[in-house]
């Protein structure tokens, strides 16, 4: 079990989370804490726009927002079909040549 922590440990960026945390606290100070029957907002829609803007400027800010997006997303979307369910080795990033 202590060689998947290292394993793990390697490839978990602190940084990354650091930045994600702190775009979501100054979210909060901004917009205020999301209430229930509130606004509501794109999320998908936000993350395509900011990959767009990641392939056009290599500003490596836009993985920031794809990811609380996402974790947004996760929590808050209103697909009519979401729901979870894992799948084992589908759908992986493939090899750059």
């Amino acid at each position: 079990m202590a060689d998947l922590e290292e394993a793990v440990d390697k490839v978990w960026n602190l940084k990354f989370l650091e930045l994600m945390r702190n775009r979501l606290r100054m979210g909060h100070l901004r917009y205020g804490a999301r209430k229930p029957g509130g606004k509501r907002y794109d999320y998908i829609e936000a993350m395509r726009t900011k990959l767009t803007d990641y392939t056009i400027t290599g500003n490596t800010e836009m993985f920031v927002d794809i990811a609380n997006y996402a974790m947004l997303a996760f929590e808050h979307d209103d697909h009519p079909k979401k729901h979870f369910e894992a799948h084992d080795d589908v759908g992986h990033a493939k090899e750059k040549k």
